[in-house]
């Protein structure tokens, strides 16, 4: 059903058909400069096969993964003139991009490859200590009861690369896949209890390495942000990616940073790159964004109370 859920939502909110829509922005670019037929094979694995019968292949338009983060925040704010700060797991060959921006115009300044993705590095903690894949949120709660070791497991210094060396990483689909062993080994020799955990029940055991690696991130984040803003002496921050669902980090980020305005998607993570998408795709076409309504974080669809209150008591919650 996923993703046609949601593209039957979005058509009756806009009271669209399928034959209305101009373009199909995916968030993610594999082709990377590929042959068209490659294209075939990558939006097979995105788009259900029902849904892709009807979409005339030219009308789907690829855009890289840390330029529809950096536009999910971008286009939706009156400052055109600002640093871009994308870091998650992992884009197609890149986990940090840091971009200069000026009237709608970016360019990539520097970023750091996905082996040295500090995104991944706190998920495969998160793994470490028993919470389960993509258990980022647990990771940041259980580090609110621990104390950070003396030294630091994770450090972003001397892993960023200027553009020009950027341009030659590898595209990986699967290297996350290839990270995470790589972190378990490190971690099982510095790490507390030295073994990974695979029951969260346990997890309380790892709150020291849960804080270090909440340190380890806050202070990697807030040196990629001082690089940007000295790269291009802009005033106002642009972030995107995963990790800027982290509270703490942002915290840190709007207290210690030094710019005057930092701005987050509030879907930071890819939910808000399939917006950045679009947008990015209506950019280089000169199309001015449309809403329906103003843009708010209540976008979607609405579901009276008692539904609710109904779903609740099915699972016997209150």
């Amino acid at each position: 059903l996923f993703p046609m859920n949601a593209v039957n939502e979005c058509l009756t909110f806009c009271n669209w058909d399928i034959s209305d829509i101009d373009f199909w922005a995916v968030g993610w670019d594999y082709l990377m400069g590929e042959t068209p037929e490659a294209k075939k094979e990558i939006t097979a694995k995105v788009f259900p096969k029902i849904l892709l019968d009807l979409i005339p292949l030219e009308k789907i338009i690829l855009v890289n993964h840390h330029v529809a983060h950096l536009m999910s925040s971008y286009i939706l704010t009156p400052q055109k003139s600002a640093a871009g700060l994308i870091i998650d797991g992992n884009g197609e060959n890149i986990s940090v991009s840091i971009f200069d921006i000026e009237n709608e115009q970016y360019s990539l300044i520097s970023g750091v490859n996905i082996k040295d993705s500090p995104g991944l590095y706190y998920e495969a903690v998160a793994e470490y200590c028993g919470l389960g894949y993509m258990a980022s949120g647990k990771l940041m709660g259980l580090a609110s009861y621990g104390k950070p070791f003396d030294e630091r497991i994770y450090r972003i210094d001397g892993c960023l690369r200027e553009a020009q060396e950027v341009q030659n990483f590898p595209v990986s689909r699967m290297e996350n896949l290839e990270v995470y062993p790589e972190w378990q080994e490190i971690l099982e020799g510095v790490a507390y209890p030295y073994q990974n955990s695979v029951h969260d029940e346990k997890a309380m055991a790892y709150i020291n390495v849960a804080a270090t690696a909440q340190r380890d991130l806050e202070e990697s984040v807030m040196e990629l942000a001082i690089s940007a803003k000295d790269k291009t002496g802009k005033s106002t921050l642009i972030c995107g990616g995963g990790v800027f669902l982290n509270c703490n980090v942002n915290t840190k980020l709007f207290t210690e940073s030094g710019f005057e305005e930092i701005v987050i998607h509030p879907a930071a993570n890819d939910a808000g790159a399939s917006l950045g998408a679009a947008l990015e795709v209506c950019r280089i076409n000169n199309i001015p964004p449309k809403y329906i309504n103003e843009p708010d974080m209540g976008l979607g669809k609405s579901y009276p109370l008692n539904d609710t209150i109904n779903v609740l008591k099915s699972f016997n919650l209150n």
